[in-house]
C-alpha cells in the first residue's frame, strides 16, 4: 500500500487538491513544505480571506494527531489550523495564511542590534501568552525558535508550527517550551546567542559562563538564568 504521508511528486504552483485549492507560491513559514492557495470556495469573499496556508506534512499518522491536538487553539498570537485533508495520497492541512517576516530574518535584517528594548520585550511577552494559552490546554509546541515565530505586515507577533510533531519521535514537554522561549528572548535582548552560541548541553559540558545582556533588570537577568537552567 502507498505511504499516506507522501506524494508521487512534489507541490507546484498551479496544482489543484480537491477540486478546491489552487496552489500559488512557498511560503517560508519556517519549517516543511508550505505552499499559499487560493480556496476556489471563497472566490465571493473579500480578496483579503479568499487564501490560506497549505501545509504537506512528513508523516500523515503523526502530524493528523498532533494536527487535532493543536486545532482547538484560538490566540491572537497563534497562527489558526483550520482542516486536515488529503487528495489521493497526499495529505495536506490548511491553515491561516499570514503574511510577514519570521523573527530570525527580522534580526538578520535589523540596521542595529539589539532590538529596541520595548519592542523585545512585546515580542518575547506575546510569545509568552500564546504558549501560556497552548499549555493550559495541554499542547506542547516542542519546536519553538526564530524561525517560527512571524511579525507581520502589521507587526502582530504569531507563533508558527503548533502541531508539528517532533522528528526524534520525543514528547516535548512545556519546560522545554520555556527554555527555547528564553534563547529567543536573550538573543532579542543582548543582540547575540546566549553560550556563544553553543547548544545548552555544550555549554554545560564546557561550563560556558553565560553573559549579562547590558541593560537588563536584575529580575530579568534571574529569570533568564532560570530559564536557561544556567551553570554559571
Amino acid at each position: 500500500p502507498s505511504d499516506p504521508g507522501a506524494f508521487a511528486a512534489p507541490p507546484r504552483s498551479g496544482q489543484l487538491l480537491r477540486g478546491r485549492y489552487r496552489l500559488e507560491a512557498r511560503l517560508d513559514y519556517g519549517s516543511g513544505v508550505v505552499f499559499q492557495a487560493l480556496d476556489e470556495f471563497r472566490k465571493e469573499l473579500p480578496e483579503d480571506e479568499q487564501r490560506v496556508a497549505i501545509r504537506f506534512p512528513d508523516d500523515a499518522v503523526e502530524a493528523q494527531r498532533e494536527f487535532f491536538r493543536a486545532q482547538h487553539l484560538s490566540h491572537p498570537n497563534i497562527a489558526r489550523l483550520i482542516e486536515f485533508d488529503r487528495d489521493g495520497d497526499v495529505v495536506f492541512y490548511t491553515m491561516e495564511l499570514l503574511h510577514g517576516r519570521l523573527l530570525r530574518d527580522v534580526l538578520k535584517q535589523a540596521a542595529h542590534l539589539p532590538l529596541p528594548r520595548p519592542e523585545a520585550l512585546g515580542i518575547v511577552r506575546d510569545v509568552a501568552a500564546a504558549l501560556a494559552h497552548a499549555h493550559a490546554r495541554q499542547v506542547v509546541h516542542g519546536h519553538l525558535d526564530m524561525a517560527s515565530v512571524l511579525i507581520t505586515q502589521s507587526g502582530t507577533v504569531q507563533v508558527l508550527n503548533f502541531g508539528l510533531p517532533r522528528m526524534d519521535g520525543a514528547l516535548p514537554e512545556p519546560r522545554d517550551d520555556l527554555t527555547s522561549l528564553c534563547l529567543i528572548a536573550y538573543e532579542l535582548l543582548a543582540g547575540f546567542r546566549p553560550y556563544d552560541g553553543r547548544s545548552l548541553q555544550e555549554a554545560r559540558e564546557r561550563r560556558v559562563k553565560l553573559r549579562r545582556p547590558p541593560g537588563l533588570e536584575a529580575s530579568q537577568w534571574r529569570a533568564l538564568q532560570r530559564g536557561l537552567a544556567a551553570t554559571d
